[in-house]
């Protein structure tokens, strides 16, 4: 594994719940007896985590000088795992570690790794058109309701992300309705420290009805006024956008390993500096999964719509974008498109000619990197109520098998020889979990164990 051929930073502390990484944390060092909600060190422990040189026993690292001065170095150090057993099924609450260091010459320090052995489940928050929600106060509550339930909910189910799909006013001539708006999303950028100093990331690509006059590309001055760059710029998960306005933009985000980008594009004929600004953003950021987010893509019957596939022409060939999301027209509907064995899956929604502007029905894409799937949900959180027929809940492949956190130090025991053990914190329940121990003598040698996997209940 290539993670296991580096050092390992201390900022990999994020596989047990961190979905972001602190500026400035050192990039190759473990704090002393270090600690990791979930995981814990033994206390009183000390040391620092070594350079990881081999997995399965095999491997040792390379020694300069003796650290201790008047030692001859020998063998590299052994060390094994003794318990838990390869696969062992464990109770919930704190797992006790142990192995068995042993070194001809000389004592060991030892460090314990843990890590999840998948990224935790985690949500990606959708809300398609909110133009009949600011129309009067009775239909606002229903997007008051949508972005208080995200934010009530962030921790509950994991909620990294919020995509509007636009048109987030009805007649953009009118500013009470812009007030609204900002009124709505606004619950979105209290502040949640440590991980969302600036809020949850939020996006919003630009509709038909947010342009003046409407259908005008080009012309979002009123939404530029309100949610343009001077809103978002110094926000953490602000990317960019091009040129002097938001109306082409983007954010990232984390999920665990994971990384995001959500690319907005307003709605029309996107100007073909703009496209090459777009694909010069993505091929920068190969590493993250790419969201497309544009009002309008496909119509009900799933059929391409008047820009869709212009914009699926432009992305499809970018390995790294996955998802495309949109709104517009009326109803529900799906497609997954193949170029060179490459899908993209195109998603669309939108409630707004339902009663009280859509009852507060929107979208939550639910990931999981266990099984590899998408799990899309409609929900209305104004009446706490699921909608399951075909169209409003499914599921798609989503293969997340190459995103596992990295392995964080739990306990760094100097000295020993012979069995050790360690505590770790209190892990959770149903979830499967790796582990392995280094062993580094004082003339720097390493020896890492092999890597084993016990489950909790």
């Amino acid at each position: 594994m290539k993670t296991l051929m580096q050092r390992i930073p201390w900022c990999a502390l994020m596989l047990l719940g961190c979905s972001s990484i602190p500026d400035g944390m050192p990039g190759d060092e473990a704090p002393a007896g270090g600690s990791a909600s979930g995981v814990s060190g033994t206390p009183g422990s000390s040391g620092a985590a070594g350079t990881v040189a081999g997995v399965g026993g095999s491997g040792a690292g390379t020694g300069g000088a003796p650290a201790v001065p008047g030692v001859t170095c020998g063998a590299p150090p052994s060390v094994s795992l003794v318990s838990p057993v390869a696969a062992a099924q464990m109770t919930p609450g704190a797992v006790l570690l142990e192995a068995s260091a042993a070194n001809p010459t000389m004592g060991s320090s030892v460090t314990f790794y843990v890590r999840r052995a998948h990224d935790p489940d985690f949500t990606i928050a959708i809300m398609p058109d909110t133009q009949n929600y600011v129309v009067d106060p009775y239909n606002q509550t229903h997007f008051d309701k949508q972005t208080e339930w995200i934010m009530q909910n962030r921790d509950a189910a994991n909620i990294v992300g919020v995509i509007h799909n636009g048109d987030l006013i009805n007649r953009p001539e009118m500013a009470f309705e812009w007030d609204y708006a900002e009124q709505a999303m606004s619950k979105l950028e209290q502040p949640l420290p440590p991980a969302y100093p600036s809020g949850l990331p939020y996006i919003i690509t630009i509709g038909n009805h947010d342009q003046e006059p409407m259908s005008n590309t080009g012309h979002a001055d009123e939404f530029n006024r309100r949610f343009g760059v001077a809103r978002f710029s110094g926000r953490p998960y602000y990317g960019g956008h091009y040129g002097e306005r938001n109306d082409h933009s983007y954010i990232t985000f984390v999920a665990g390993s994971q990384k995001f980008l959500v690319m907005a594009l307003e709605y029309g004929v996107v100007p073909a500096a703009a496209q090459a600004w777009a694909l010069e953003v993505i091929r920068a950021h190969p590493d993250h999964r790419v969201i497309m987010d544009v009002h309008e893509l496909i119509k009900a019957d799933g059929s391409w719509g008047v820009f869709g596939e212009q914009v699926y022409q432009l992305v499809k060939a970018e390995p790294n974008v996955e998802l495309m999301t949109c709104g517009h027209h009326l109803g529900e509907s799906r497609r997954s498109d193949t170029f060179e064995q490459h899908t993209v899956h195109t998603m669309f929604a939108n409630w707004q000619h339902l009663d009280q502007g859509g009852l507060g029905r929107m979208r939550l894409w639910h990931f999981s990197p266990t099984s590899g799937t998408l799990l899309v949900r409609t929900y209305s959180p104004s009446f706490n109520e699921e909608f399951t027929a075909d169209e409003s809940r499914f599921t798609l492949p989503f293969d997340m098998s190459q995103a596992v956190p990295l392995f964080a130090p739990v306990a760094v025991l100097g000295d020993v020889s012979g069995p050790v053990t360690t505590m770790t914190g209190a892990l959770d329940p149903g979830t499967q979990y790796e582990w392995y121990v280094e062993a580094k003598d004082p003339c720097g040698q390493v020896t890492a164990s092999e890597v084993r996997t016990f489950s909790t209940l």
